[in-house]
């Protein structure tokens, strides 16, 4: 209905290996990304109140994927279309038909990523980190460039339908909001 078909996206993707391993290498960044942004906040950069947001964001924005996982466990945009995306599914499909089947009824901690297509916790993540560094221009210009090649890699490899890079945004626009007054109403050592 909007006129965005990710499987003509991902055939042209597809056909242009240099933009795929730049989309695909981008897609695998958010774990490394939210490793260093921890201590690049508090220890080097020493924005507690950056950190704060971003620990905030992360956890809420995380907390409803988990529960949209729990609710709706929608198809990815390769499964229903019946394509394949250019990032290896394999795992992703017998964890998620495991899951909306009812087979898979344990899910460990190391076996989480990628079972939610709507919200993106992809862009989700892209987004709390970018945000996170907002106040420091040097850090923020190579975090808009990773992490909008992110966003575009979540539908241009077949991960995700375009939708559920829309409807991330606000989702997580709401999170800032909530955060950053929760942090602003809160002392918090070295946030002034």
């Amino acid at each position: 209905m909007l006129g965005v078909h990710v499987p003509a996206l991902t055939g042209w993707t597809r056909q242009h290996p240099w933009m795929n391993m730049v989309l695909t290498s981008s897609y695998a960044t958010p774990l490394w990304q939210f490793a260093v942004a921890v201590p690049v906040l508090g220890i080097f950069l020493k924005d507690r109140r950056a950190l704060w947001e971003y620990v905030a964001n992360f956890h809420f924005c995380a907390i409803v994927t988990v529960a949209a996982l729990a609710l709706i466990p929608a198809e990815c945009a390769f499964q229903h279309y019946g394509f394949t995306s250019t990032i290896d599914q394999a795992r992703f499909i017998g964890h998620f038909n495991g899951f909306r089947g009812g087979s898979l009824t344990l899910i460990r901690f190391t076996d989480i990523e990628g079972l939610i297509s709507m919200p993106s916790f992809h862009v989700a993540g892209a987004l709390a980190v970018t945000w996170a560094f907002r106040r420091h221009p040097w850090l923020l210009a190579p975090c808009v460039l990773l992490n909008s090649l992110l966003v575009a890699a979540t539908f241009m490899t077949g991960a995700h339908y375009f939708i559920d890079v829309l409807l991330t945004i606000p989702l997580f626009a709401l999170s800032a909001a909530i955060c950053s007054r929760w942090v602003n109403r809160c002392s918090f050592p070295g946030t002034h």
